[in-house]
């Protein structure tokens, strides 16, 4: 029996397609992690008070990933859906060419701007403004567009501004949340059914919900909005981030970050794809003031899959990096962030081999500012290849 068992996995080695281990079993995680990184000055402090957080699957896989649009026809959908009757109107369509001095490259070149969308300034309630739109951008040298984004806005009282009523249009949560917020009229079910009920009309692709916060309303003010300073602490309205679900691995939503290039070196320089990602907003009313649909991906049949390092080596990564990365600067001072959540799953990355990029498994440690800084809010500070052990730069794609 033993002889049987030995030639069984000595077969099983042999061929890669064959996995011995589930993903859980090759990085070994624990449920949950406390623990605190410091830098040598002591300035800057990192608490780890996190959930960990590692797809069920039986592995993990390089997958290759490129740019794709919208149709404009997504456009009316969201419409009706955000605000009734909205989707009846005509698409407006705008092509247009110009020059842009691409980031990171002296060179100017052409680039093609499309955008479809449907807007109305005031309805029957005479002070909202209700708009759905997708645009992408796409420069003649490559083939691949950029940039692509739908989206759809309710703003209260923004056309006249008369700084009456609260606008709760923000998709980015201030903080992450597992309870209903305080004396919001919605409890947080109410709310996930609501955003739910959107995906589920709106697509019929694998979107799981990742995850809730909260973002604070404002009032229109110009003169505050100058000076950055429109938050008014009239409560907060529930945000949500759905993201794609790929052979049962999610990809990680980078909320604020943004791929804007993938290399500054002429040498590298190829489009970025961005972060796919879907974020919504969602008033005191129940009403989606706030839809985003970014980086759309066209996803390859094809699949290697790929080798995990145990999540202790990750650890040991986040340990030495978060506190060179969030180093003290004569602007902030003293430094105090927490990572509240660390996640396995995929992401966009560049393979510099190919120059081109491939949903790759990575490791994010989720977190803010203490105390709470509804400014900045969570975002992912350090995302590490789960493959190889290297720090990610979302700007740079690699």
């Amino acid at each position: 029996m033993k002889k049987t068992l030995s030639l069984f996995l000595v077969f099983c080695l042999l061929l890669p397609g064959i996995a011995l281990a589930d993903v859980q079993s090759q990085v070994n995680a624990p449920a949950h992690i406390s623990d605190t990184f410091q830098s040598n000055t002591g300035k800057t402090v990192i608490d780890v008070d996190a959930d960990i957080t590692v797809p069920s699957a039986d592995a993990l896989y390089l997958i290759p990933v490129t740019s794709t649009v919208f149709d404009d026809s997504m456009v009316l959908l969201l419409a009706d859906l955000v605000w009734p009757g909205l989707g009846s109107r005509k698409l407006e369509i705008i092509d247009e060419n110009d020059t842009e001095s691409m980031e990171g490259r002296r060179q100017v070149n052409k680039y093609f701007h499309h955008s479809a969308g449907v807007i109305q300034m005031g309805t029957r309630q005479r002070d909202i403004d209700a708009q759905v739109n997708t645009s992408y951008y796409q420069y003649p040298s490559f083939d691949e567009p950029l940039g692509a984004v739908l989206s759809g806005i309710v703003d209260y009282d923004n056309r006249f501004r008369q700084k009456k009523t609260v606008n709760y249009s923000s998709p980015y949560p201030a903080a992450e949340i597992t309870e209903d917020i305080a004396e919001h009229p919605l409890s947080l079910a109410q709310a996930v059914a609501i955003g739910d009920q959107l995906m589920n009309a709106l697509t019929d692709q694998p979107f799981a919900l990742f995850s809730v916060g909260k973002s604070r309303g404002y009032i229109p003010n110009d003169k505050l909005m100058r000076e950055g300073r429109q938050y008014d602490g009239t409560g907060f309205s529930y945000t949500l981030a759905y993201t794609r679900v790929i052979n049962g691995a999610a990809l990680l939503p980078c909320y604020g970050a943004l791929m804007n290039t993938s290399s500054f070196r002429d040498d590298l320089f190829v489009p970025a794809v961005g972060y796919e990602q879907v974020l919504l907003a969602i008033n005191r009313e129940g009403q989606i003031t706030c839809f985003i649909w970014s980086s759309p991906y066209l996803i390859s049949d094809e699949r290697t899959e790929q080798s995990l390092l145990p999540f202790e080596n990750i650890l040991s990564v986040a340990r030495q990096t978060l506190p060179l990365k969030y180093q003290v600067n004569e602007v902030r001072g003293d430094i105090h962030l927490l990572v509240y959540r660390i996640d396995l799953g995929y992401m966009a990355v560049l393979q510099r081999d190919t120059l081109t990029f491939a949903l790759t498994p990575v490791w994010t440690f989720y977190g803010n500012d203490l105390p709470e800084d509804i400014h900045v809010g969570c975002r992912p500070l350090l995302t590490v290849n789960a493959v190889d052990g290297t720090v990610i730069d979302l700007e740079y794609g690699y």
